[in-house]
């Protein structure tokens, strides 16, 4: 039962809407009721909701506070899941507005999965906000090499470009 609610979880994060990734939230929550033990659920729980929380920053403090929980059970049950990292990394980021968490949360999710696009997207765009930009469209352009048909990392690419002042390229 926990892994058909974690498969269709994973189906609803995948769909590019916030209903559909509110559904998802709502299977991942279900799922790790179901087996508390299922360490991929909490990672995916907190990524999740991470994204979530990034589109619509009202949500506040419970859903960071459950991003947290949700990702500190992860770990705890594998330290070595990306996704629980990755979650961490976009809330020290986008929410806490803490770059010295952010950075080593980043780089150790890109560590245990290199190939992670939208780890590197959203690296990407934090680095460009610490005007690193070099370093962002680098990342930027690992992200779209991984996906070269997203079209949220061609256009998190034209944001680097911009914040890199190559404005002729943003374009």
């Amino acid at each position: 039962m926990a892994r058909e609610l974690f498969l269709r979880a994973r189906y609803l994060a995948s769909q590019p809407n916030g209903q559909a990734r509110l559904e998802a939230v709502q299977l991942y929550r279900n799922t790790v009721a179901a087996d508390p033990r299922f360490a991929i659920a909490w990672a995916e729980l907190a990524r999740t909701l991470s994204l979530a929380l990034f589109h619509d920053p009202a949500m506040g403090g419970q859903t960071a506070s459950e991003i947290r929980s949700a990702a500190a059970r992860a770990l705890q049950l594998d330290p070595n899941l990306a996704d629980a990292h990755f979650a961490l990394a976009r809330l020290a980021w986008c929410y806490d507005g803490n770059w010295a968490e952010a950075e080593p949360a980043f780089l150790r999710t890109l560590a245990l999965n290199p190939n992670y696009a939208s780890a590197h997207q959203a690296f990407a765009l934090a680095l460009a906000a610490q005007g690193r930009s070099s370093d962002a469209l680098a990342h930027s352009r690992r992200a779209i090499e991984l996906n070269p048909l997203s079209f949220v990392a061609s256009n998190d690419y034209g944001v680097v470009l911009y914040c890199s002042h190559q404005f002729s390229q943003a374009v």
